[in-house]
């Protein structure tokens, strides 16, 4: 699966002098035509192509002749000047007649005349007569994609073959659109700006110039280098994320206010992922990226979007890594801006739909990217509908430091390469310095050009194929001898085209040079202290040891040279060599002579040649007129200022910078106070921060005016005061129109960036009471007055189910539905109100809930007619109460307690002298929150929240009454999946984790794992990112492919097929070649032709079962793989394949004898060697046996029995090792004993007169006789009456000690702890696993290897210690308390900014002989019960992009009781070395020996406590992932 594609750019610098480059080649190749592919080269107008074939050389040329008269090919469009080159071979007769050359609308002419007699028969093709003519002409017109022609114009028998069409172009200076020539005041039109004296202004000062484009605001970043004046390309990876084949790796984001989910793949000039709205954006997990170099120095990003219609005002589009913004495109009251970001370039485009006004943007930034997994994001900010934006492409490089670099200690500028490369010129580096422009210099590899500081290349010619003309007519001919210039007498070169050998134009060559003298003036106009000279020089295959070629430098002596000088040389016969050397020179000319001599040199096979030819200036330093090397100058320019000019950083003040292309101290960039070059900061000046790319704000600040100022406290990141860019969903905010707002159900508080929760009454507030209320929740019966959000008079909120209710029916208004919850009463129901409860007025009783008229006759029954008065006495209503006692005053004629007065009277409960509800005490009685369990005097405010209570109180953000994770509520705080990268009130929006995606179809949204991107993550067994059912995974799950029959899905596993010839193998069933039965899957994966029961190849059915020609020896004709005649001795099958034929007497090599030549056993059977069953390598020539099986000896070739070895063969009836006649075996067979009258297979079952039969045993009968049970164990055996007589017959009276009598017989007693008789232990116990068992040594069944019951090895999950065996894993049904407790905990971290060496995981135990733990693996160490504590230290090395998760069990597994165990998280820092060290004591609670096991693993530590075999987990420290 391809997701990307990767470019690697390894070009640094053009520095061609030679500014001509070859854009067309024809006809150079070697090669052999047919009429199918003849047209690939030439077209024939209406016929079929043309052309002659050869033998010596194997070669073809298309040809034109009288009937054939005129070829073209298509070429493509050329600016400025072209230069064409071809070879035309003629033969017959020529008389004054034309060849016609058409480039476009330029034609050339070229007149022929053939000699009488042609003089060359060889070189061309086979012995044809022939003269050959190199035809060049310049063409000064630009060409348009045309026609290239060629007619002839010969009506006789003469033709014409056409050979080695090339055509050069010149490249003007990279300023120049046209030209005149290559340098740079040669222009007549410029890419930006117009010539002045024929040169290119450069850009603004602001801008850069891009070769053969014009000025861009940022260079490329396929050349992000900015030298000499142009944006340079820069050797570094590059991979490309492209919409239209990655869409399964692309991600909506989508906008919970404006759910669109129709933006996807359209086709609309690019292919564009779209069109997104409103808030919407997309992302891309991005899994794996090159592996770019520890450089210091960022990536490149190049990211293109469509925008369709204008970008709305104050509006844009965000770029994110990992959810962190680095950058944006906006459109404010200036127009189009970016932030972090600059345009590459901007292209209008068409109508799209209703979209009018569109633009395609190529955006380029730098970026720090993570060495890990990272998620690309874009996001819109748009205000409406009538706008949107599309994305297209992502283009990532390795950014400033180049490709196989392992360290930049500046941009652009490699320190040290990577191993196995060379360091190269301007810092990059090079796997090979093999070119000819290169020598190896130790590690680092010198370009000619790089030998001094102030190196340039004068020439650069016969490098390529490209043919420059300003330079070819430098080369002047002095003199000539014998044959030379067979291709014409002003052709001086040849086009090389030797497969794998040598591709390159030449000066010289075959049929060119082979007895002259050349020489070529070069005019040096600089002033330069030396010169180098370096060419290749190109013998002929048949050059004499006597020819030499010559060179001259200057009036240095002359060089002689010849094929004894070198031994390179190619398979054709050509030798070659180096000539390299470095003149001191400083006038004005170079002339250099080259001679081929030699008088029996020829030009078809003797010839001399050179190519790669190279000279280079040493020039003085810049305004030096005359020097002695690259840093000593003797006389200086009259513009020469030694204030002004510099050639070093260390000449330049500390705020400015050495800029090589000027020559000049340029300040540093405005936020930098010292830097080495227009990026690279030192330091910064104050206010800024120093980063890989300079000097910069902080995150949280923006810049203006030079200086760093802090953004809004509400803004994460932000463009100035009043445009923030990026909001924190922790601070609940989120941006809208460029300000970060608080989200709905919050409110912003001053100074502080967070917002805090509105009244529960208030959807959208400006403060926490329900009188802020800006617009009202969702509350049934509530009522919006203004500003106010309130429950109705006469009600009050009902939490439980969001309602406003109604009060208790005596409450005139109340805080909840009871009778003792009233806040104020109605007087018109004759109430007042008494603590909470709303009680009949004086002189007025509760009678049917209403409050009605007591009498005015005393009633005993109806206490409420009583008022309190003075002295505690409680009077009849119709009595008149004058005063109160103190603390009570008087109400309605009655004595009531004074609340407020600090003292408790009466009804009261409490006195807290004010009236706010739920402080435990109102209106003097206890009232509490109503989720408190209690509420009296033994009541603390604030209540502690009880979750699950269906009641949102205190710091509960949220109730929804269950303990299920992950549903948007948990543990009463809002929870969203850990997939969830925004998470609004339990409500998640935004899902950007790789592998996830936002799920949209249900609610609340939810992360639902993307199935086809190729990341396993959640309940995803596999992913394969394709739809196929026949690989193993379909649906994100594992699947049996078609055929299996049963299969175990949890572990993709086939475990039988449902046609027989096939096998379960992984997830599907293949055949079973080599069965003998040919089957045919009717699913169509396999499939076999024939079957002949083995897998040998060559025999006709290979070892696939398809079918395959047998060896010629065997199968006479072959044809598809299916024999047609056999040889001799083979016969045809109705398979056709040969079978030999087994009887006929002759031998063929699958025969190993033929039948009837051999004694059985010593011959054959089917022409197989036969030898008997005992036998195990029987001879393949029908000789017989050569070793045979165990018990067996070999006489003669043949397995014979060992008689008396106690093995008993397969010929053997039985083998007891004696020759004792009588004892049921007799050699090796079964024998009755002499006194025995019936036997089977040596046992005795009844016997002869005079014997007795016992236990299969005939006993003579005789009066002395020993009873057989009394065997050695017994000390007193009873002596029968009359011999076997069982009525007297007692057996063993009396055992050994250890010893027990069982009927008559001793028996070894197991348990006693004695070892006697075949007992081989005996510890007293039944204990199964302990090292003894039933008398026998036995170890426990999860130990690997026992020795004499004692355990030396255990099985893999578990470990040893004192013979028994332990396991490594914790059992998760052992529920336990442990006898450790922690204490004196201190946790400390510090950062370092150079990497530490040292372990990842490091535990260090004081008490401890070993101490120090940091090796992965386990390690078992005893705590015996001396030790009331030991004290432990643990260094933990943080890694990037990591947590550390921490978790101190205080009580394991405790029963009944959850985990009672404290869990901490660190983040580790992504920039510096982070060391975390816990340092603690481990107590016993117990004094008693205790075993701790340290388990160490690659990203985790683990330290338990022995309990029945397995660990109980103490500490638990581990590496998560961010």
């Amino acid at each position: 699966m391809s997701v990307s594609i990767i470019f690697i750019i390894v070009t640094l610098i053009d520095t061609s002098n030679t500014q001509w480059t070859s854009r067309y080649s024809n006809l150079y190749r070697d090669v052999k035509f047919t009429e199918l592919n003849s047209a690939d080269y030439l077209i024939f107008q209406d016929k079929s192509a043309n052309f002659i074939t050869c033998t010596t050389p194997p070669i073809s040329y298309f040809t034109l002749n009288s009937t054939y008269p005129s070829a073209y090919d298509y070429i493509a469009s050329y600016n400025n000047n072209t230069f064409f080159s071809v070879d035309l071979y003629f033969q017959g007769t020529w008389t004054s007649q034309i060849v016609n050359i058409t480039v476009y609308q330029f034609s050339y002419l070229y007149n022929y005349t053939s000699p009488t007699n042609y003089s060359m028969q060889t070189g061309f093709c086979d012995d044809i007569a022939y003269e050959v003519r190199t035809i060049n002409f310049l063409i000064q017109q630009n060409i348009t994609q045309d026609y290239l022609n060629f007619k002839s114009l010969n009506t006789n028998d003469g033709q014409v073959s056409i050979r080695n069409i090339y055509i050069s172009q010149l490249v003007c200076y990279p300023s120049c659109k046209q030209c005149t020539g290559p340098k740079s005041n040669q222009c007549t039109s410029c890419y930006y700006g117009l010539p002045t004296n024929n040169i290119c202004p450069p850009c603004p000062s602001n801008q850069y110039y891009e070769k053969f484009f014009g000025c861009r605001d940022i260079c490329s970043i396929y050349s992000p280098l900015y030298s000499n004046g142009f944006c340079q390309s820069f050797p570094s990876y590059s991979q490309s994320f492209i919409s239209e084949y990655n869409t399964q790796f692309l991600f909506n984001i989508y906008d919970p206010l404006y759910v669109d989910t129709s933006p996807n793949l359209i086709s609309y000039y690019y292919n564009i992922y779209g069109v997104f709205k409103f808030n919407s954006g997309i992302s891309r997990f991005i899994q794996t990226l090159f592996a770019y170099s520890n450089s210091l120095y960022q990536c490149g990003f190049n990211i293109r979007i469509t925008t369709f219609n204008d970008i709305p005002l104050d509006c844009g589009i965000q770029f994110l890594i990992n959810n962190t913004y680095i950058g944006s495109i906006y459109r404010n009251g200036s127009g189009i801006q970016t932030h972090k970001m600059k345009i590459y370039s901007i292209t209008s485009q068409s109508t799209y739909l209703n979209y009018t006004l569109n633009k395609y943007y190529s955006l380029i930034t730098y970026v720090d990217l993570p060495k890990s997994p990272f998620i690309f994001s874009a996001k819109g900010n748009y205000s409406d509908n009538t706008a949107g934006w599309g994305f297209s492409y992502l283009t990532i490089t390795s950014g400033y430091c180049p490709i196989y670099c392992e360290f930049c200690e500046v941009s652009f500028k490699c320190k040290t390469c990577q191993r196995g490369y060379y360091l190269y010129m301007d810092n990059t580096c090079i796997g090979s310095c093999s070119q000819p422009y290169q020598k190896l210099n130790g590690s680092y590899c010198l370009n000619f050009q790089k030998e001094t500081p102030y190196s340039e290349y004068l020439s650069e010619d016969f490098i390529n194929f490209a043919h420059d003309p300003e330079q070819y007519q430098e080369y002047k001919l002095i003199s000539q001898n014998g044959t030379n210039f067979l291709k014409g007498l002003d052709i001086f070169y040849s086009n090389l085209y030797w497969a794998n050998l040598l591709q390159k134009r030449i000066f010289g060559g075959p049929l060119i040079w082979a007895q002259a003298k050349f020489q070529r003036t070069h005019n040096v106009d600089d002033p330069h202290h030396s010169i180098t000279i370096a060419f290749y020089i190109l013998f002929g295959p048949e050059f004499p040891s006597d020819g030499q070629f010559i060179y001259t430098i200057e009036n240095n002596p002359s060089v002689s040279l010849s094929t004894q000088n070198f031994n390179n040389s190619y398979s054709n016969g050509v030798k070659w060599g180096k000539v390299y050397e470095r003149i001191n020179h400083n006038t004005s000319t170079l002339i250099i002579n080259w001679e081929c001599f030699g008088p029996n040199n020829e030009p078809v096979k003797a010839y001399c040649g050179f190519y790669n030819y190279y000279i280079v200036v040493h020039k003085c330093q810049p305004y030096c007129l005359e020097c002695s090397n690259e840093t000593t100058c003797l006389q200086w320019n009259s513009d020469y200022d030694e204030n002004i000019v510099k050639f070093s950083q260390e000449e330049c003040q500390n705020n400015y910078y050495f800029d090589k292309d000027s020559y000049r101290c340029l300040n540093c960039p405005q936020s930098c106070l010292t830097c080495t070059s227009k990026i690279d900061c030192q330091t910064c000046q104050s206010t800024y921060i120093q980063t890989k790319l300079g000097c910069v704000c902080k995150l949280n600040q923006y810049e203006d005016s030079n200086q760093c100022f802090d953004c809004p406290i509400e803004c994460n990141q932000c463009l100035s005061s009043t445009n923030c860019i990026e909001c924190l969903i922790t601070n609940n905010r989120q941006l809208k129109n460029q300000q970060c707002v608080c989200i709905d159900g919050y409110y912003p508080v001053q100074s502080n960036p967070q917002c805090k929760k509105c009244h529960l009454f208030c959807k959208t507030c400006k403060g926490p009471t329900s009188d802020d209320c800006l617009t009202c929740n969702n509350i049934v019966n509530i009522e919006n007055v203004g500003t106010i959000c309130r429950c109705q008079p006469g009600s009050f909120y009902q939490a439980q189910i969001n309602s406003c209710s109604q009060c208790h029916s005596s409450c005139k208004t109340c805080f909840q539905g009871t009778d003792n919850s009233c806040i104020t009463c109605d007087s018109t129901l004759n109430r007042i109100l008494k603590g909470l409860k709303c009680s009949c007025a004086p002189g007025y009783h509760e009678l049917n809930s209403m409050c009605t008229n007591c009498p005015d006759l005393e009633d005993v029954l109806l206490p409420s007619c009583y008022k309190l008065c003075i002295n505690n006495q409680y009077l009849w209503h119709t009595n008149v109460c004058n005063s109160c006692n103190t603390g009570f005053e008087l109400i309605s004629g009655e004595c009531q307690p004074i609340c407020g007065d600090l003292q408790i009277l009466g009804y009261e409960q409490c006195e807290d002298n004010n009236t706010i509800l739920d402080d435990l005490c109102y209106n003097c009685q206890f009232q509490c929150p109503i989720h408190c369990l209690t509420c009296d005097e033994s009541t603390h405010i604030p209540c502690p929240d009880v979750c699950g209570d269906g009641l949102i109180t205190g710091m509960e953000e949220c109730e929804d009454g269950n303990n299920i994770e992950y549903d948007g509520c948990f543990d009463c705080k809002y929870q969203c999946q850990p997939q969830c990268t925004k998470c609004i009130k339990g409500e998640c929006f935004e899902c950007n984790t790789g592998g996830w995606q936002v799920d949209t179809a249900v609610q609340p949204w939810i992360c639902q794992e993307r199935c086809g991107d190729q990341i396993v993550v959640g309940s995803e067994q596999c992913d394969d990112g394709n739809t196929s059912d026949t690989d193993g995974c379909k649906d994100c799950k594992y699947f049996c492919r078609i055929g299996c029959s049963s299969c175990d899905y949890t572990t993709n596993t086939c475990l039988s097929c449902e046609l027989p010839g096939f096998v379960p193998e992984k997830y599907y069933c293949r055949n079973i070649c080599g069965d003998g039965l040919i089957v045919t899957d009717p699913y169509g994966f396999y499939s076999e032709q024939c079957e002949d029961a083995n897998k040998v190849n060559n025999d006709g059915c290979n070892n696939q079962c398809k079918f395959q020609c047998q060896p010629s020896s065997i199968c006479k004709s072959c044809i598809d793989n299916r024999c047609e005649e056999c040889a001799q001795g083979y016969l045809l099958s109705n398979q056709k394949i040969c079978i030999s034929i087994c009887g006929d007497q002759i031998k063929v090599p699958d025969e190993q004898c033929e039948d009837g030549l051999i004694l059985p056993y010593k011959g054959c059977q089917n022409c197989k060697a036969k030898c008997q069953s005992s036998c195990i390598n029987c001879d393949n020539k029908g000789l017989g046996c050569l070793d045979c099986k165990t018990g067996y000896q070999t006489i003669d070739n043949q397995c014979y029995s060992i008689c008396g070895d106690q093995i008993i063969t397969e010929d053997e009836e039985c083998d007891d090792g004696n020759l004792i006649f009588g004892d049921g075996c007799h050699q090796c067979s079964f024998s009755c004993p002499i006194s025995c009258s019936n036997c089977y297979k040596g046992v005795c079952h009844d016997c002869q007169e005079g014997y007795q039969f016992f236990k299969y045993a005939c006993f003579e009968i005789y009066d002395s006789y020993r009873d057989p049970r009394c065997n050695s164990e017994c000390l007193n055996c009873s002596k029968p009456s009359s011999l076997f007589n069982d009525n007297t017959s007692q057996g063993c009276q009396v055992c050994k000690n250890g010893f027990l009598n069982i009927k008559n017989t001793c028996y070894p007693i197991c348990g006693d702890k004695l070892i006697v008789a075949d007992e081989e232990c005996d510890d007293g116990n039944l204990i199964f696993e302990d090292g003894c068992h039933a008398c026998s040594q036995i170890c426990p069944s999860t130990c690997q290897k026992c020795l004499e019951g004692f355990c030396q090895s255990c099985l893999e999950d578990q470990f040893l210690y004192k013979n028994q065996c332990f396991n490594l894993q914790e059992n998760p049904n052992l529920k336990e308390s442990t006898n450790f407790q922690f204490s004196a905990l201190k946790i400390t971290q510090s950062f370092k900014a150079i990497s530490v060496e040292t372990s990842q995981i490091q535990i260090k135990i004081f008490e401890f002989h070993q101490q120090v733990y940091d090796q992965v693996g386990y390690k078992v160490e005893v705590i015996d019960e001396s030790f009331q504590y030991v004290s432990i230290e643990i260094n933990i090395q943080c890694q990037k992009n990591k947590k550390v998760r921490s978790q101190f069990i205080n009580s394991n597994y405790k029963k009944g009781n959850l985990n009672r165990e404290k869990i901490i998280f660190y983040q580790c820092h992504q920039r510096v070395d982070h060391l975390i060290v816990y340092s603690f004591k481990l107590n016993k609670i117990v004094l008693k020996d205790e075993i701790i096991l340290i388990q160490i693993f690659k990203d985790e530590l683990k330290l338990s406590a022995l309990f029945e075999q397995s660990p109980l987990k103490l500490l638990q420290i581990r590496f998560v992932d961010v």
